[in-house]
């Protein structure tokens, strides 16, 4: 079946580069996001965010990927692309509303999202997935105003307990019930601290990555304290 609005390249991850060091911490350090209900990734362009979730799409499943942009702010276009994502990651759901939307001209009015969404719920709980992460980059494009952060602020509380969503853009992300679920303990919040290189990845990435031998002190003046806003040899 084709649906001719679906944009497949947005729900794939991009590959692992030959040339990006592995980061096991890194990895480790986001696979907690299956123990919440919501994990926030927030940190500037060039800190590698894309990059880490593409090493742990390679080496989690399963992992329903969405590469957002700003023509997704359209609730018809987030909804579609979350429902084709959906089945093609999880076959077993079915009864999704995708011909539905495939066909909306817009004749009829508003597009009835609630109750397409709370479909979309429904579809995922009676398929009784297994433990699943949503991963939703550059999400900062869609939570700032609109329909869509009520829209993810509603899947995020009602998805079935194995669906978990991580959501990774730059700051600030917020939602509607955020507050309430911070308070909850369903929410892990990662920052660029989490990406930073610490000693160890530099030394690794200059001699395994680059065939470069760096001295002790040449590794010291590459590493970046988030907390003091410099240079420091202390981590």
């Amino acid at each position: 079946m084709t649906f001719s609005r679906v944009l497949r390249t947005k729900l794939i991850p991009p590959p692992c580069n030959a040339c990006t060091l592995v980061r096991p911490r890194v990895n480790q350090m986001l696979k907690q996001a299956l123990d919440y209900r919501l994990t926030i990734l927030q940190a500037e362009a060039g800190y590698g965010k894309s990059t880490a979730l593409a090493e742990l799409a390679a080496d989690l499943r399963p992992v329903i990927w969405y590469q957002a942009g700003q023509e997704d702010n359209d609730p018809l276009v987030f909804l579609l692309q979350l429902c084709f994502a959906l089945q093609h990651t999880l076959p077993e759901i079915t009864n999704l509303p995708t011909s539905f939307l495939d066909a909306w001209d817009g004749a009829q009015g508003p597009l009835p999202w609630r109750g397409i969404l709370d479909q979309v719920i429904n579809a995922m709980a009676d398929a009784s997935i297994s433990p699943t992460l949503f991963v939703l980059d550059d999400a900062h494009l869609l939570t700032e105003s609109g329909e869509l952060p009520q829209i993810l602020d509603r899947l995020i509380g009602l998805a079935p307990v194995n669906f978990h969503v991580l959501l990774s853009g730059r700051p600030t992300i917020t939602l509607p019930t955020l507050t309430r679920w911070r308070a909850q303990g369903e929410v892990l919040l990662l920052d660029q601290v989490v990406l930073t290189f610490n000693k160890g990845e530099i030394d690794s990435l200059f001699g395994n990555v680059y065939g470069m031998e760096l001295t002790g002190d040449e590794v010291d003046s590459f590493v970046y304290c988030p907390f003091c806003g410099g240079r420091c040899a202390g981590r």
